[in-house]
């Protein structure tokens, strides 16, 4: 799980990893990834409602204090997350918790995500782009380490054990996130902002003159298109 924030400095906060299974020995060294990171584990490595509160207790309410200080705003300054309309986001001990975080959510749609989720539009794709091409170089030395040893197909062993998937995962991942602190990946998650339309939807209301304005019509991306039946 990955959240990004439209900070001024745009920092994108440590990841939250879940691996299946509820012992340490079923996740990566922590000595192995960046500090901050959250390393979970449940039955089925899926998130959920115990896993969202511990995103949102561990990852994104220290990071909403330390803007807050740095910021001189008020002490219950409220926080916007923008996310999906996912079960465990909506969770009653999710909605119950919110409130005494000064966190207040807005759900992007079901079948959405594409159109309106920054992480979506551009950071996720690049996470999943670490993982594809770590995974197929991993896969080649193997075979090729293999070949070099013996030229019969029967005799490549490529290691898929959990352990050194675990290893490789991690690497993987702390160069995923090295990448984003970069020039280069603040601009990938700036594109996913403005992508989504969330950029210019705040600047359109910071800069808006002071006449009435609709926000919603600022804020509804579809408010153009007309319905044919």
């Amino acid at each position: 799980t990955i959240a990004i924030s439209l900070a001024g400095d745009i920092l994108i906060l440590p990841f939250q990893m879940i691996y299946d299974g509820k012992t340490a020995r079923s996740r990566p060294d922590p000595r192995t990834l960046p500090a901050g990171f959250l390393l979970s584990g449940n039955e089925n490595h899926w998130s959920n409602a115990e896993e969202t509160i511990k995103l949102l207790t561990n990852g994104i309410k220290p990071y909403v204090t330390e803007m807050i200080n740095r910021l001189k705003l008020p002490p219950h300054q409220k926080a916007l997350v923008i996310w999906d309309d996912f079960r465990g986001h909506t969770a009653a001990s999710v909605q119950r918790l919110l409130p005494t975080l000064n966190i207040v959510t807005a759900d992007i749609p079901k079948n959405l995500t594409h159109l309106l989720s920054p992480l979506d539009l551009t950071v996720n794709r690049t996470m999943k782009r670490f993982e594809q091409d770590a995974g197929a170089a991993y896969i080649t030395s193997e075979v090729a380490r293999c070949l070099n040893i013996s030229p019969r197909i029967d005799d490549i062993k490529v290691n898929t054990s959990k352990p050194r998937v675990r290893e490789l995962h991690a690497q993987t991942v702390s160069k995923a996130y090295t990448y984003f602190k970069t020039p280069q990946g603040r601009t990938n998650i700036m594109k996913g902002w403005v992508a989504a339309g969330i950029s210019k939807a705040v600047d359109d209301i910071r800069h808006c003159s002071r006449e009435p304005v609709d926000i919603c019509q600022l804020l509804d991306p579809f408010q153009n298109m007309s319905i044919r039946t």
